[in-house]
């Protein structure tokens, strides 16, 4: 460990990264491995300079004086997101753990044995700690991606003994991405489509009577609510005036639009609609060159 003038910025982001973890017992734990880990990583120092050595305290100076070397804390950002993940990686564990092994039996056993590394932790290093928070983060993400949102299962009656139902986990979202060949077969689930279920809004499926998929549609919790994309398999056109979809509209308060997008990520039609605007703020530009 390199003689540190002051390893108070040290402490400071140890304590950062150790409060993203909920638990109070786990959080003081991390916060000291997360304090030694910095401390053995040479990234994360300089040597000190003269000013900075006759600035310190005296013990410093004596040190200075006897050729040892001193350093000064530099944080260095591969190693400062390292312990970060690791952080966040437990914070998720803790989160496994205090699932009711009995509201999720297929994954009963993952859950006791993360409460079990937790009632262990004081005991663990940092390398084992990040090593175990990793494999249990995996775990929890498995079942995060099939806990459904709080509205319960709903199904509504269409034509020709079709049926409307909710999409309510994002496992489901992507096996029905798959089923019509779209980009909701690698929707994420803190970002574009899958956040998109947290926030309220709503994707229906329907389907006949075989259970063969015709139609996703999303309807966007907002003030209105309205559908803003609808489409078949492969991003097939939907009639605006369908009457399965007109069905569905009912049922949920809302009217089907007059113009509809195609199941695409959010940030690619932002990115396209601003190359669009850009070619056209452009074309004066290069059309003034042109004539002079």
């Amino acid at each position: 460990m390199p003689n540190v003038l002051d390893v108070a910025p040290v402490r400071k982001f140890a304590a950062r990264a150790a409060a993203l973890i909920p638990d109070a017992a786990i959080s003081a734990r991390y916060e000291k491995l997360a304090f030694g880990r910095m401390l053995l990583d040479d990234r994360n120092f300089r040597a000190a300079t003269f000013g900075e050595v006759m600035r310190a305290l005296p013990w410093a100076q004596d040190a200075h004086a006897r050729g040892e070397l001193l350093s000064v804390f530099r944080l260095h950002p591969s190693a400062a997101s390292g312990v970060r993940t690791a952080a966040r990686r437990l914070a998720r564990t803790c989160a496994l753990a205090a699932l009711d092994p009995a509201m999720f039996v297929t994954h009963s056993v993952g859950i006791g044995e993360a409460g079990a590394f937790l009632d262990k932790f004081s005991r663990v290093d940092f390398d084992t700690a990040a090593r175990k928070a990793l494999a249990f983060s995996r775990f929890y993400a498995a079942i995060e991606d099939e806990l459904a949102c709080e509205t319960p299962a709903a199904e509504i009656s269409a034509t020709s003994g079709r049926v409307w139902r909710r999409v309510r986990t994002v496992s489901e979202l992507r096996l029905v991405g798959r089923e019509f060949h779209n980009c909701l077969a690698h929707t994420a689930r803190h970002a574009s489509y899958g956040a998109m279920i947290a926030r309220g809004g709503q994707f229906w499926v329907l389907r006949d009577a075989l259970g063969v998929g015709l139609i996703v549609a999303l309807a966007q919790l907002r003030t209105p609510m309205r559908f803003t994309e609808v489409r078949g398999p492969r991003n097939a056109q939907v009639p605006h005036d369908q009457e399965d979809l007109a069905l569905l509209a009912g049922a949920l308060g809302i009217a089907p639009p007059a113009a509809l997008l195609p199941l695409r990520h959010p940030e690619i039609i932002t990115f396209i609609e601003r190359l669009q605007i850009a070619a056209e703020l452009d074309a004066p530009l290069r059309r003034f060159v042109r004539a002079h």
